[in-house]
């Protein structure tokens, strides 16, 4: 996966965002405080009517009291023309459907990181730029860690299907009444959507769960990483750089270096774990 393709990807899951929050009648932080899945509201023939965003039940009852149309199941229906993006275009490398990966997750993520090292030792003199080529190595940097955790996920379970197995048997999503009937392939095919549509920036609840349910280990847990994601993340992603006081998040090398540092901690504990770098691809 190029980094442009990484780029555009980046900015349709943003735009998705944004018209969910603008549809939900809730801001984009408070849309960002909350733990919610997508799935699709199929007919029984597999028509595709629209979505579903089902929210979790720990969600701050302030901001879900003010989302339009939320049922007793903290469930909204969505109609497929609101949410979907007509301008988007298919990118084969983030389909999962696709044949196996010739990415090895781990290689993918210290070859990135490598060239992101080189481009820091860069001299900018002019601060407005170099302020702004900072963010943006930040931003890559968040968003190599996350195809890491998305990847690894998707070779392991393409390698081998016990693993999507596990994931039904054991995801607390397969738990819900509306999913305990469906039929083995129906399970398949979602296990297959919830892979490449959780939030992998969610750390704590929705990576931490998939990856337990999969193959059975423990993410660990890291404070710093997760103060990277909730706030610098989004104020640089959604905000231009500044919180919500309007005051500006300072990202220079040294943050940058020390974001780099924690992500490879996690990234190669989790290798170490799965025994990616003996893996076949």
């Amino acid at each position: 996966m190029s980094a442009v393709d990484e780029y555009i990807i980046e900015r349709q899951n943003e735009q998705q965002e944004l018209k969910l929050a603008s549809l939900l009648g809730i801001t984009i932080d408070e849309l960002s405080n909350l733990n919610y899945d997508i799935y699709d509201d199929e007919g029984h023939d597999g028509t595709l009517y629209g979505y579903i965003v089902k929210f979790n039940s720990n969600s701050s009852k302030d901001i879900l009291c003010k989302i339009k149309g939320l049922d007793s199941n903290n469930q909204v229906w969505i109609d497929l023309w609101d949410l979907d993006n007509s301008d988007s275009e298919d990118y084969d490398e983030y389909k999962y459907e696709l044949g196996s990966s010739t990415y090895n997750s781990h290689i993918y993520y210290k070859d990135s990181i490598s060239k992101v090292m080189i481009l820091l030792s860069a001299q900018i003199d002019n601060s407005s730029l170099l302020e702004i080529f900072h963010r943006q190595i930040y931003i890559s940097v968040i968003s190599y860690f996350e195809t890491f955790l998305w990847l690894t996920v998707v070779n392991l379970t393409k390698e081998n299907p016990l693993f999507i197995e596990k994931i039904i048997n054991n995801h607390p999503l397969f738990k819900q009444e509306a999913y305990l009937n469906k039929s083995k392939q129906e399970k398949i095919e979602i296990t297959k959507t919830l892979i490449n549509s959780i939030p992998y920036s969610d750390l704590e609840h929705k990576v931490r769960v998939l990856y337990k349910s999969a193959f059975d280990i423990e993410i660990p847990k890291d404070d710093k990483l997760v103060e990277h994601f909730k706030n610098t993340r989004n104020h640089l992603i959604h905000r231009s750089g500044y919180n919500k006081q309007g005051d500006k998040i300072k990202v220079d090398a040294i943050v940058i270096k020390n974001l780099i540092e924690i992500c490879n901690k996690y990234v190669n504990g989790i290798a170490e774990k799965l025994h990616i770098d003996s893996l076949p691809f």
